[in-house]
């Protein structure tokens, strides 16, 4: 069972499978259109592809083939009910159908999670807990108590400008 939910602390949704977490995106409709393909694909097998009729002509060879998405199967003979582009239906053989496979990005996809994490967070807790052993010398601890808020600062800073903008 697909559906999603909304993470207040990482402000992003997330699209859920049986309490597994299949993906994150700070846009639910990504995440809606994902959740409908998946069902579509689930429930039906090809109704939500897109398909091309490979009937070979000669308007289609200077035009290229029709597509249209499949809305429904119809079992005697094997046909498909195609939405056109044009918002027209059609009844198109399933022996001169493709199904047309999305286009592959070019490019890695940016991550939303910020680059200032846990490593940075880290690295500042054990600077803190570092300054317990400096407690003998009180001016090694101010000194170290004023480094740490400091750099604190820079790394609160740092993870807010990486943030993704809603």
């Amino acid at each position: 069972m697909l559906h999603i939910e909304h993470d207040d602390d990482g402000g992003c949704f997330r699209l859920i499978d049986d309490g597994i977490g299949l993906c994150t995106s700070k846009s639910r409709n990504v995440l809606v259109r994902i959740r409908d393909a998946l069902n579509a694909v689930r429930e039906t097998g090809l109704v939500g592809l897109t398909v091309e009729y490979r009937v070979d002509t000669i308007p289609h060879r200077i035009d290229g083939f029709p597509r249209g998405v499949v809305l429904a199967l119809v079992s005697s003979p094997a046909q498909l009910v195609v939405r056109l582009p044009d918002d027209k239906l059609d009844i198109w053989l399933v022996n001169n159908c493709k199904v047309i496979e999305p286009e592959r990005p070019k490019r890695d996809t940016p991550s939303n999670e910020p680059p200032i994490g846990v490593y940075a967070a880290i690295e500042l807790l054990t600077r803190i807990l570092k300054l317990t052993d400096m407690t003998d010398n009180a001016s090694d601890f101010l000194t170290g108590i004023a480094a740490v808020v400091t750099d604190i600062e820079k790394f609160l800073a740092d993870r807010k400008a990486a943030q993704p903008v809603p």
